[in-house]
This record gives C-alpha cells, structure tokens and sequence, in this order.
C-alpha cells in the first residue's frame, strides 16, 4: 500500500488518475464509478488525472482503512494535508441510491489544475501503449510506470548495441595466438561507396573495389559516345568521374590518418600512379584515427561484381578499339603511321581513275576524322550527309540493298570506292586494296 506519512490533523484523500499495477484499469474504473455512483458526465474528470479531492476531513486514524479499501479494487490514492478550495464540484446521487460501505463515507470534489489561463496542460504519451495523456508517472491506460519504462526501454537498447558490437568484434578481429588484436570496432555506419560526402575512411578491399566500378562505368560511357558519335557525352561522364574519383582518394588518405589534400598527388602524372599504388597496397591505422574508426570492408559478392563489371566493359570496348585505331592516327596518336604519311598502296594512286563517296553524318566523330585522313593523303572524295540529304539516303539504302547489306546495320563513315561498299568506317588500309592505279 503506497501512502505518505500521516499527520494528526485530518487530511483529505486525493486521486490523479492512477491504478494499481496487476490490476485492470478498465475493472478498477467500472468499479470505483459504482461505489461512488458517479455521474456519466463527470466520469472522465475523475480520471483525468488531474487532483481529484475523494473524501475530505478524514481522521488520520482512519485514512489508511480507506486506502486499503481504494487499492483492493486497483486505485491507488494518496492521503495529504487538507488544503483550502474555493468551492466543491460533489456529483449529485440520490439518497437512496445502492452504494458499497466505502460509498457512504467518501465525497468527490475536484480541484482545477493551476494552470495559467491560456496555458495548454502538458500531455505525455505512454512508451508503451502510446496514449496520450495530462503528464503523470502511471499511464491512465495501462498503469506503466512511464519514466521508469522508458528508462528501461533506453538500457535494453544500449545493451543491444554492446551486443552488436560484441558480435562484430569477434568476427572481425584476427584470432590465434601471436596475432595482434585491433584496438577498436568497426564503425557501424563507415563511409559509404555511393555517398557524396568527404567525412569518413575507407580500406584498402573498398578502394579497390570502388576504382573497377568506376573504371567499368567510364568504359561504358566511352563506348556509348564512340558509337553514338555524340562526344558531349563525355564531359558531364569526366567530371562525375573524376569527382567520385577523388572522393575515394581523400577516403582512403584519411584510412592512413593522413589529410585529404594529399589527394591532389593523383593530377600530377607519373607520381599520381606510384601514390595510386601506396593507396592500394599501404595498410590504414588500426582501430580509431584523427578521421574516427575504419569501415568495415566490403565483402566477396561486392568484390566479384566489381570485376565482372570491368570484365564486362572490356569485352564491350573490344569491338570499338579498331574503329578508334583510324582517328587515333589521323592524329598521330598510335605511333604505328604518323599522321600524313603515305601508304606503299597509295604511290601509284590515280584520282582521275577513282570514285570515293563517303556516306557520313554531320555528328558522327568518326566522319570528321575519316574526312581528315583523306585530306592529308590526298585522296579525292565526294562526301554525303544522309542525315540531312534525304537523297543521299535514299541513294545509300539503295547500294546497300544492291550489296545485301539492307537487313543489317552499320556504323558511319560507310565508304564507296569504286563501286565497293566498305561499312563501318573501314582502315585506309581496306581502302587502299580498292584504289586503281595511275593508267599506263
């Protein structure tokens, strides 16, 4: 039984709306409504959990036999000093109306809230139950003791993180004798691959994996502007890379408890590659640095996908690379041909015995630099741009329906010469076989 100390003088018997815990809050409602024979109306001020005054100018002497009386039916009053009340809000019942013996000795007065006029009272929801109610220790509804659960709903899951963390560290921490334990877990929430952010580390199996699928999404995205002939593809694709690129770098820099602007190293050719190779081979700093604790390493189904990802693209960016060799040349770039030199098949080549007609299109990449290689080689030719000469398209549907090339498709530049339809930007080379002679 919970009652304060008892003084001599009377003392009233006040409720805020608690119950007994192990008792039902509905039952324990039902049945103090009946023993006080409580008006319908005023039901709810009663448990509304503000002071209600049940019995006034009670003998000290008798307080606890009342009490006893409340919590053996799940109310739990209190007896405190009497204190003076402007005016009583005693629900009317009928002097003969059916009571229990504790009916007759209690009356119900209500004491307002002190509340400043305006004020809204201030509500709690239960931890447990979620009702929302005037703020208390015991829930209306259910008699949790609302503090002491939430507290406790704090602890379990604190606890539930050691155990995590526990879990974690047994997996991850070397095992066996001679072998160095690190001094720090994991960070649950490590740097994550896809975010946007500078903060954070990453290891060594993370920068890894990060720079395939990188290297893979840049193969794809040269491809796709190699075949669409659609360059501009490339610029906003160089600048996301090199982005995510040097997020990685300051990443990993921070593994090794260095500053992120050590990153820069990777603009500067040749020294970008050796500290490249420092990234990937040079272990981070065991447990927590000055950038907090390692990620947790990504496992062997990221890893594998990462390198079918750069597989992938290699095989896709197979095909393309002898239709890149041509304008690589004609810039001089492959070193195989030097841009102007002249083909041994093209000494004797005669422009006045030879028809060349290049079908092309006014974006194709491959076009203007098949159209450079020409021009530096001497070789007479007739150009058509069958995106925008609806007769020069015509006029190759034809051929190449003559060729039995209509039912395929074939990438620009397609060269005629002399009556043969070379598809797919063929090499001078293929070109040259094609080519007459001067006319004895």
């Amino acid at each position: 039984m919970t009652s304060n100390s008892i003084p001599r003088d009377p003392v009233e018997l006040a409720y805020y709306g608690e119950f007994i815990p192990g008792h039902s809050p509905e039952e324990a409602r039902r049945k103090l409504t009946v023993a006080l024979a409580i008006p319908p109306d005023q039901v709810d001020a009663v448990f509304s959990g503000r002071r209600v005054v049940l019995k006034k100018s009670v003998p000290a002497s008798e307080a606890d036999r009342f009490l006893a009386k409340l919590e053996s039916i799940g109310i739990l009053a209190r007896s405190e000093a009497e204190r003076p009340q402007a005016a009583s809000t005693a629900p009317a019942t009928p002097e003969n109306s059916p009571r229990s013996d504790l009916a007759p000795a209690l009356a119900l007065t209500e004491e307002p809230p002190k509340t400043s006029p305006g004020a809204p009272a201030e509500e709690v929801a239960c931890p447990k139950c979620g009702t929302r109610q005037p703020k208390r220790n015991l829930c209306s509804n259910c008699s949790t003791d609302m503090p002491r659960y939430a507290a406790a709903q704090k602890t379990i899951k604190a606890e539930e993180r050691e155990t995590k963390l526990a879990a974690l560290r047994s997996t991850t921490q070397p095992q066996g004798p001679g072998r160095e334990v690190p001094d720090a877990d994991y960070a649950l929430e490590g740097a994550s691959l896809l975010g946007t952010d500078f903060g954070g580390r990453i290891g060594r199996i993370a920068y890894l994996v990060g720079g395939f699928i990188l290297s893979g999404l840049l193969i794809f995205g040269l491809v796709a502007s190699l075949k669409s002939g659609f360059w501009l593809l490339l610029l906003p694709l160089l600048f996301g890379a090199l982005f995510v690129s040097l997020r990685l770098t300051v990443l990993r820099c921070h593994d090794l408890n260095w500053s992120g602007w050590w990153s820069l190293l990777m603009l500067i050719p040749y020294a970008g590659s050796l500290f490249n190779l420092v990234l990937l081979f040079v272990p981070g700093t065991r447990g927590s640095n000055d950038f907090g604790r390692p990620s947790h390493p990504p496992g062997m189904p990221a890893l594998g996908i990462s390198v079918l990802v750069i597989a992938l693209a290699g095989l896709l960016a197979a095909p393309q690379i002898s239709r890149l060799e041509p304008m690589l040349a004609s810039y001089g770039i492959d070193g195989a041909r030097p841009a102007g030199e002249p083909l041994a098949a093209l000494e004797h080549y005669d422009p006045r015995s030879n028809t060349v007609v290049m079908y092309s299109l006014t974006t194709c990449g491959y076009c203007a630099a098949k159209r450079r290689e020409f021009d530096e080689l001497g070789i007479r030719y007739t150009e058509l741009f069958i995106d925008a000469d609806q007769s020069a398209r015509s006029q190759l549907d034809m051929r190449l329906e003559q060729a039995n090339f209509a039912r395929q498709t074939y990438g620009t530049p397609i060269v005629d010469v002399n009556g043969i339809l070379l598809p797919n930007n063929p090499p001078i080379e293929d070109i040259a076989r094609h080519l007459r002679g001067r006319s004895s």
